[in-house]
């Protein structure tokens, strides 16, 4: 009877640990679907800084917009996307920054893009960091970086 009794426990555990793998198995093939269709499709229009850099095309049902994807200064594994919104908005943005000439050292400057990201310039190494939604984190481009990536989303319209 205590035999039967030691049996019966042990294939509750084995069950209950068979219902938990199985769980966490389907919670997680749930969250990769999700991150998947969340971007969209991505194409690469044109690398900076040996790939650090890049502006990239989203491509979500109909909807076309654009994202500036680069490693955030001063870390290894750490990517921010600045999204540009439509291709109008997108060169608009990059190219009144490529253009803009701050008035003091110290002006931050709104970037009125759909993640509401804002850009500092340093004149000592020539490039804006334009900062996360919170401020921490920042991705340098230069002013050159910002005209190309404008002239690579046109190219890529005039196909």
């Amino acid at each position: 009877m205590k035999c039967q009794k030691e049996i019966n426990h042990l294939k509750i555990r084995i069950m209950k640990k068979l219902v938990s793998i199985l769980a966490v198995v389907l919670l997680s093939v749930s969250a990769m679907a999700q991150v998947s269709t969340a971007s969209g499709s991505l194409k690469t229009l044109k690398s900076f800084r040996l790939g650090v850099c890049k502006i990239v095309e989203v491509t979500k049902g109909d909807a076309v917009t654009y994202q500036i994807t680069g490693q955030a200064a001063g870390t290894n594994s750490i990517e921010m996307n600045i999204a540009l919104g439509d291709a109008d908005a997108a060169v608009k943005t990059l190219l009144s920054l490529a253009e803009y000439k701050p008035s003091s050292l110290r002006e931050v400057v709104n970037l009125n893009n759909p993640g509401d990201n804002t850009a500092q310039y340093s004149k000592f190494t020539a490039v804006w960091m334009i900062h996360s939604h919170g401020g921490q984190f920042d991705v340098n481009v230069s002013r050159g970086e910002l005209k190309k990536m404008a002239e690579a989303i046109n190219k890529s319209l005039n196909k």
